[in-house]
């Protein structure tokens, strides 16, 4: 026949002492990431935008980029040959292509092989 094993005392503090240090961790845990939520929350400060202020940074925005592209367009020099098949929805390509090369000189360029 075989014995049933029995648990001492010390067995029996221990298993309470580390279910007791695991709830205690967990609760601490827990407790310090509501409180860190709750921090980052409260200390967002203003950040309220008025609509108007957005009006204003988008025309700005607005009115540098077409001043930008139509410097751009004065200096760039379009080649006879390219501006005889310009019309339409041509010419919008054109400028989608043109917008993704940097630099004039590669724009002159493009045009010039195109």
């Amino acid at each position: 026949m075989q014995r049933q094993a029995t648990s001492s005392g010390f067995e029996t503090f221990l298993f309470g002492f580390t279910r007791l240090f695991a709830i205690s961790g967990a609760a601490i845990a827990l407790v310090g990431i509501t409180l860190l939520v709750i921090h980052i929350m409260l200390s967002g400060g203003n950040t309220h935008v008025a609509i108007a202020e957005l009006n204003t940074s988008r025309s700005t925005t607005n009115n540098s980029v077409q001043e930008a592209s139509a410097v751009q367009e004065a200096v760039l020099v379009i080649p006879d040959n390219v501006m005889k098949n310009l019309s339409g929805d041509n010419e919008k390509i054109l400028q989608s292509w043109l917008a993704g090369i940097e630099g004039h000189d590669r724009k002159t360029d493009f045009l010039v092989n195109l």
